[in-house]
């Protein structure tokens, strides 16, 4: 922003400030995702008004198309579009392989993400996302691999710590889920909820996780599970259902992510799984 004000026709500047909306959207912000992609937005297209050939804004575009306005095709076409445009950028490399294993096209997802880590090597965020797309295509075992060796050189990563608890129950470890998801809320700030991880799961086993997981919000996912395992059945369905009116970003990885298989074959899961309109 700085930058811009420096001088306004700057294009890298405006697509900078747009990564950095979609980026930090819903989480480091203070604002709703809802708010952040639309500035993402209007900052991405300021940057191609004023250089068309920006693969930077082309790939933040292409983000917003797929995250705020559940633009499959069009969301599809930019990012190819800027991979046309810059091969060689990373971020746009891992942002596509993260829209594609939401689509369910995972080998293809997988094989842009190597090329990302390929062109940056020592990127947390490429190696974060490799894992996490290791996860979704239910290599468990190469997606714990990858990111405990990512954790141990970034401690402090919050969302690798949970991504990571996930892959640990969905690989049937849930003694070692529940360590991993202590790791990253004593890194988010709260501590106690942490220590209500461990108390619940020494007291009760993972139902008692459960209990306490409904109420945390860094948990959207595993409240939906959690909800289903103790028997609300239609309270889990009903937060998907609420997330999908409400458009929320989070929503979208029931098409592929392994903490929904217990619902899967479900006539109103598969409906709302339908609703999102996803392609294949």
């Amino acid at each position: 922003e700085e930058a811009i004000q420096i001088d306004p026709r700057f294009s890298l500047a405006w697509a900078g400030v747009a990564t950095c909306y979609a980026t930090a959207a819903g989480s480091y912000l203070g604002m709703t995702s809802a708010e952040a992609f639309s500035r993402a937005e209007e900052a991405a297209r300021k940057a191609l008004e004023l250089d068309p050939s920006l693969a930077e804004a082309r790939t933040t575009l292409a983000d917003t198309l797929y995250l705020l306005y559940w633009d499959w095709a069009g969301a599809d076409r930019e990012f190819r579009r800027a991979l046309e445009l810059n091969p060689s950028y990373a971020t746009g490399h891992q942002w596509y392989a993260e829209f594609l294993s939401t689509m369910g096209q995972h080998d293809e997802a997988l094989a842009h993400s190597h090329e990302a880590l390929g062109l940056d090597p020592m990127s947390r965020a490429v190696s974060f996302s490799l894992a996490n797309l290791l996860y979704d295509a239910r290599r468990f075992d190469e997606s714990i691999d990858l990111a405990e060796r990512s954790l141990a050189q970034y401690p402090d990563y919050v969302h690798g710590w949970f991504r990571l608890g996930n892959a640990y129950l969905a690989a049937g470890d849930e003694g070692k889920a529940v360590e991993r998801w202590q790791q990253g809320l004593i890194r988010s700030g709260t501590p106690e909820s942490a220590e209500r991880f461990g108390r619940a799961y020494a007291e009760a086993g993972m139902d008692g996780v459960c209990n306490v997981a409904i109420d945390l919000s860094e948990f959207p996912g595993l409240r939906v599970l959690c909800l289903a395992r103790l028997g609300d059945v239609d309270g889990s369905l009903s937060s998907i259902e609420e997330a999908i009116d409400r458009k929320e970003p989070w929503v979208l990885s029931v098409r592929s992510d392994p903490i929904y298989d217990p619902l899967r074959g479900t006539p109103r899961f598969e409906e709302l799984v339908a609703r999102l309109g996803m392609p294949g």
